[in-house]
């Protein structure tokens, strides 16, 4: 393996070589411009790369001595890569492809918040750029405690990003030349994350108690409208909030279900029966009848309106705490918790996995730990025999909201027990 040299003018110089290219030896060549020695330094080069790695690339080359490129724009650009293209990301699901809108928000923010610590680790002023050439274990090493003043999880989460982001950068030096190379393991740069344990899921008896305490908040119908929806649906929040007029059908009573956390599950916009007693439902009805076509059914946002309901739930002792927030996890679930409800529920009634799959949208045969059979992996795969009316069974066997809750009985006189009394 070679290459050689031609003088092309006073200061120019053409380098050639060839290389086996999709099993095809091809003539290669690129000018120098400089001195001779200079020429004879990069055909070094091209010989060496030949030798060593059966190529040579001129523009990986010129990315040596390239200005570093900037890391801010290189995580921005790792971000749109991962909401669009991306495969897995800490904590993904691989078949899922690109982000989910609300994840690639949240990844947005923490990556900002990072942008900001490095920036205080390095001790450099925010009007000049973020070189790539920070990245090491040492910059990790001194983000740690200032991640750690955020939050006791934040270290975690963000340096995984950083970590997942600097693999990114390194597998393109054109685009982002003199990004250090990264270490093959990722132990001692990111912290260990939490273990989290099993967690008990509320009922939906505890889920109509939220469900009667959010009522109470005079201001804000369009929360528990869409609180109830998630109640006999299983629904994410975001996913109810995008129900647009001509997705409901009332008169075979299904809904058209267009959005999803993973990108299958986009894939699938699959189509559920609604229980009938949500069709009942005088706030249901009116919020699909007022709406008209084109436009979205459920405006209400109210996360934190349903958040506090299930607080004010758990402080009259209606529901467990630990069913919304429990106390081995991070983050309270307050909006999952109708989710849980739901599947717990359906589960109990021993519903099979893929029709929990088809109302609730998880990956077939994923219902909380039961794998299920090889012929309902299929069946749900092929949305055959017997699954779309198993679906509507499930969802019409589905009690109806208790807005009254438990009523004392009237002209009772409660007397205090005697001690002693048998």
């Amino acid at each position: 393996m070679g290459a050689s040299i031609d003088q092309t003018g006073p200061d120019t110089y053409r380098v050639r070589w060839s290389q086996v290219e999709d099993g095809r030896r091809r003539p290669r060549q690129t000018t120098v411009r400089g001195t001779r020695t200079e020429a004879e330094a990069y055909r070094a080069v091209v010989v060496h790369d030949l030798r060593t790695k059966g190529y040579h690339d001129p523009a990986e080359h010129r990315a040596r001595y390239a200005p570093p490129a900037n890391l801010t724009d290189g995580l921005l650009a790792w971000l749109a890569w991962a909401e669009t293209d991306g495969t897995a990301l800490p904590g993904e699901d691989p078949e899922k492809g690109g982000l989910a809108p609300s994840t690639a928000y949240r990844y947005r923010g923490r990556l900002l918040l990072l942008v900001e610590a490095i920036y205080e680790a390095e001790g450099l002023p925010e009007t000049e750029p973020l070189p790539v050439t920070v990245l090491g274990r040492p910059l990790f090493n001194k983000l740690k405690p200032i991640l750690a003043r955020r939050g006791a999880t934040v270290p975690n989460q963000s340096l995984d990003l950083l970590w997942q982001a600097w693999e990114w950068l390194g597998g393109d030096p054109k685009s982002w030349p003199q990004v250090p190379a990264q270490p093959r393991e990722k132990r001692g740069f990111v912290p260990p994350g939490r273990s989290y344990g099993p967690t008990e899921a509320p009922t939906l008896a505890h889920a109509d108690a939220t469900l009667r305490h959010l009522k109470g908040r005079r201001l804000h119908s369009d929360a528990v409208v869409v609180a109830v929806v998630m109640r006999y649906t299983g629904l994410r929040v975001g996913q109810v909030q995008a129900i647009n007029r001509e997705d409901i059908n009332l008169e075979t009573g299904s809904l058209v279900v267009r959005t999803g956390k993973s990108r299958r599950e986009k894939a699938e916009k699959r189509i559920i029966p609604l229980s009938r007693h949500l069709l009942a439902e005088p706030l249901f009805r009116a919020a699909v009848e007022r709406t008209k076509p084109g436009e979205r059914v459920f405006r209400g946002r109210g996360s934190g309106v349903i958040s506090a309901a299930w607080g004010e739930a758990s402080e009259a002792g209606e529901v467990p705490a630990y069913t919304w927030a429990p106390p081995n996890r991070a983050r309270q679930r307050p909006a999952h918790a109708f989710r849980a409800a739901l599947m717990a529920h359906l589960k109990d009634q021993r519903v099979a996995s893929d029709v929990i799959g088809l109302l609730v949208g998880h990956a077939h045969g994923n219902q909380g730990g039961d794998n299920g059979g090889s012929a309902e992996r299929l069946r749900a795969t092929h949305y055959g025999r017997g699954l779309a009316d198993e679906a509507r069974a499930a969802v019409d066997a589905l009690l109806p909201v208790d807005w009254i809750g438990p009523v004392t009985p009237s002209g009772v006189v409660p007397f205090p027990a005697r001690e002693g009394a048998g």
